[in-house]
């Protein structure tokens, strides 16, 4: 098996591999979740203040911890913030403090910026777009100084939205969670994430199944020759280059499977072959890239 974590650049570990949580809400689906993950050896749980069940996924890591006989500290928790029209450095500091309570901790491995504006802001008001991300990760920095959060990074950001940050910090995010597969491979930002050592994370990595990708002669070849289901090779595209990622499912049968990805590591040349069927298209909506 490859190696199960990286390091951060603040030097704090992230498991290569985590249990995505979006639209699991349900507290019977939650705890069936977290628990078949916990027994197939999953060590992070990936939420949102947006997916409206950190509480849910509180309760679920309290209650099954113990089960398999682990503690808080084995485990690695990421939430992410979404900015707000206004005041967004009070704002953030209220919100980190709700998810303590809610996730029942008094410290979470990594909070993000969900995404780099409010939903009720235009994608061309720069000026109130880039005061919000400025906000956001001053208090994001003040909520590390204090230990209540121990790494702080992005989500859908473009270099170019990071680089705003070193005009008031020294603080580089530890993270960067973005949309990637063979059809959507972000080499910009992949590139800016590697010269800046911040760490390449990848969401929606089976593409929502689209049926051009999972049905792709190149994919199903690479899933035969290596006797593997597509999913695992879509999984395993990010895990053999060392990219974090979170894979969601409520199902056990699949969350136990999907986890199977790290003990697969592709060849260099079917690597290339997937980098090979780029579209720059994406699947989850949203145009972070338009974002002023």
């Amino acid at each position: 098996m490859v190696n199960t974590t990286i390091k951060l650049l603040d030097g704090n570990d992230i498991p290569l591999f985590g249990l995505g949580t979006y639209k699991i809400v349900e507290q019977n689906e939650v705890n069936q979740a977290v628990d078949a993950a916990l027994g197939a050896g999953y060590r992070l749980f990936d939420t949102a203040k947006f997916y409206l069940n950190e509480p849910q996924l509180g309760n679920a890591l309290k209650e099954l911890l113990p089960k398999h006989s682990l503690t808080r500290k084995d485990v690695f928790i990421t939430t992410k913030i979404w900015p707000s029209l206004e005041d967004n450095f009070n704002v953030t500091i209220k919100e980190v403090k709700e998810s303590l309570v809610n996730l029942q901790t008094d410290y979470i491995d990594l909070v993000l910026i969900h995404f780099p504006k409010a939903n009720e802001r235009t994608e061309e008001d720069g000026v109130h777009n880039k005061q919000a991300r400025k906000e956001m990760w001053q208090a994001l920095e003040e909520v590390k100084t204090k230990k209540l959060v121990r790494s702080i990074g992005v989500s859908n950001f473009y270099p170019r939205h990071i680089e705003e940050f070193k005009e008031f910090s020294s603080e580089v995010p530890a993270l960067n969670q973005v949309e990637f597969h063979p059809h959507f491979t972000r080499p910009e930002i992949r590139a800016y994430c590697k010269e800046h050592n911040i760490a390449f994370q990848g969401y929606s990595v089976l593409a929502r199944f689209n049926k051009e990708l999972v049905e792709d002669p190149t994919v199903k070849a690479i899933a035969e020759k290596n006797n593997a289901p597509v999913e695992i090779i879509l999984l395993s595209f990010l895990t053999s280059q060392g990219f974090p990622v979170v894979a969601k499912s409520v199902t056990p049968s699949r969350i136990q499977k999907n986890i199977t990805a790290l003990n697969l590591k592709l060849s260099n040349e079917d690597i290339d072959k997937l980098y090979g069927l780029d579209k720059n298209h994406n699947y989850i909506r949203g145009t972070p890239w338009l974002v002023q």
